[in-house]
């Protein structure tokens, strides 16, 4: 059986394009920023079942999350589509608590992390949630999860980030190892 559920690690890390989201209630575009901390910048929608459970989760282990120094952008993709609108995302996001900053994607910004993901894969895939993006503080992306995250599992890639560069490459793959050769960077 496959899975679209992945945690991918990059040896290199990967700068990203200017992306925009709008804050609820207000139309103006920002952009998405690390400041002087890393990022979780989450995408989701009021009617992802696997969505719900992980801003959940998320609420659940806010201490933990902010104490690795890592912040939370949590963007809905509500109002894109016709079947949801920015209001069940606000609805929901009440309901849990939400302790983080929120915000909706911008079809751009989608646009933008599907064009980085097939310069990395070589493939194009689908825009599914819930996805995940781990930004560092100078906001490259080191990580990608594909599916719903466990908090301890970003709680841990955080403090990776802090380690040396090469540490990072063993980092990107599933399994212990020897390289035969340095993997290359990204271009």
């Amino acid at each position: 059986k496959t899975t679209d559920t992945a945690r991918l690690f990059f040896a290199q890390r990967v700068p990203l394009p200017i992306l925009r989201y709008t804050l609820p209630g207000d139309g103006a575009k920002r952009v998405v920023e690390t400041g002087s901390a890393p990022l979780l910048l989450n995408f989701w929608s009021s009617t992802c079942l696997p969505c719900i459970a992980e801003l959940h989760d998320l609420s659940e282990h806010e201490d933990e999350l902010r104490g690795s120094g890592l912040n939370v952008l949590a963007l809905s993709l509500d109002g894109l589509a016709e079947q949801t609108s920015a209001s069940d995302a606000q609805s929901l996001l009440d309901k849990l608590d939400f302790p983080f900053e929120t915000g909706f994607a911008t079809s751009q910004a989608l646009d933008k992390i599907e064009l980085v993901q097939e310069m990395l894969f070589s493939r194009r895939r689908p825009f599914v949630v819930p996805i995940s993006l781990l930004l560092d503080r100078q906001g490259r992306l080191a990580a990608i999860y594909r599916g719903p995250v466990q908090p301890k599992v970003v709680v841990r890639d955080v403090l990776n980030l802090e380690t040396k560069p090469g540490f990072w490459k063993d980092l990107s793959v599933p399994f212990p190892g020897r390289w035969a050769s340095q993997p290359g960077g990204v271009h």
